[in-house]
């Protein structure tokens, strides 16, 4: 009985087999074979997708060869400095004073910049095909004056106390920059290592105050306070490496928008990192210009004078992040 089911079972699967083909003769047409009585090739291709249909082969963070980008940002410069001030026998009301002071304190202070970046197509015959770049912006400090060095006169006495302060404020950077732009192997993010090197040009002021008893004009000496301050500008050239980080994170049409972070080393060339200046008294009950109720027109008599000299370190480090727009539609 076995034996018997296995057998038609096997005949069924015959006649469904076969009766396709003899179909096929019946009608002149063999959907197998081609018209040379081969078996069709095409029959035996594997099936071909396109990738372009399937979206496989886009890039969604393609760029065109030329992308033009506005850059903001916001950091914090650091820089080294030495401050040495001296009272060389300042008249007071009292009498006169002298004294020296030495500090060591960095000149630090927030800053924001704007700039303008271009950048170019890939380079083919380098590693990782990078792009090339060019930069170029400023940069401003927010904080004014750092105080370096600050130093007084010992004792209660009002009448003899003199004060000094040594200033330093890092005002405004201009600056302009070539790099190459190696975008990173991460599929789903657009995220750029960007080395550099450029030229800095920083225009620093440093400010040496004496700040001695006023003088009323019956002679007496008050809780109120004359300063007198000297101003150094200068202007240094430099040279500054940097690198950055910047990772796309917004897109939509020809606006793409990223966030970067950067850290460069500024190294200057020229200026003055030794300075020194000095800042005349106007002590004395015959100076007009330590008076309270009269206009200075000049210093006719000056008595004494506060000394001041600025050390500073000839490189800056910066570290700051930022924002960029950029227009893809070239």
């Amino acid at each position: 009985m076995q034996l018997r089911k296995v057998s038609k079972r096997l005949l069924v699967a015959v006649v469904a087999l076969l009766l396709p083909l003899h179909v096929a003769a019946q009608s002149g047409e063999d959907a197998f074979l081609d018209d040379d009585g081969g078996l069709d090739e095409d029959l035996l291709e594997e099936p071909v997708v396109e990738e372009e249909a399937m979206g496989l082969g886009e890039d969604p963070f393609a760029e065109p060869d030329w992308v033009t980008s506005l850059r903001l940002s916001f950091g914090i410069d650091v820089q080294g400095a030495r401050a040495n001030t001296d009272a060389a026998n300042v008249t007071t009301l009292g009498g006169r004073v002298s004294f020296i002071g030495t500090s060591n304190f960095p000149a630090d202070g927030a800053a924001v910049g704007g700039g303008l970046e271009i950048m170019g197509p890939p380079i083919g015959l380098l590693p990782g095909k990078p792009r090339p770049f060019l930069s170029a912006g400023l940069r401003d400090q927010v904080e004014g004056f750092t105080t370096i060095g600050r130093e007084q006169s010992r004792g209660s006495r009002t009448s003899t106390r003199i004060r000094l302060k040594l200033d330093l404020a890092n005002e405004r950077w201009y600056f302009a920059g070539l790099g190459l732009a190696f975008r990173l192997p991460f599929d789903s993010f657009n995220i750029k290592f960007k080395p550099s090197v450029g030229w800095v040009m920083l225009r620093s002021m440093a400010r040496g105050r004496l700040i001695q008893p006023t003088i009323l004009a019956d002679g007496r000496s008050s809780n109120s306070d004359f300063v007198r301050d000297v101003l150094v500008q200068q202007d240094q050239h430099g040279i500054v490496p940097k690198v950055e980080f910047d990772a796309e994170v917004y897109r939509r049409g020809p606006i793409a928008v990223g966030l970067f972070a950067e850290v460069e080393g500024q190294y200057f060339l020229t200026g003055e990192f030794d300075q020194r200046f000095a800042s005349r008294s106007c002590g004395g009950r015959i100076t007009n210009c330590a008076i309270v109720d009269a206009t200075p027109a000049t210093d006719p008599a000056p008595f004494g004078e506060a000394q001041f000299r600025l050390r500073k370190d000839k490189y800056i480090i910066y570290g700051g992040v930022g924002l960029r727009v950029s227009w893809l539609g070239l």
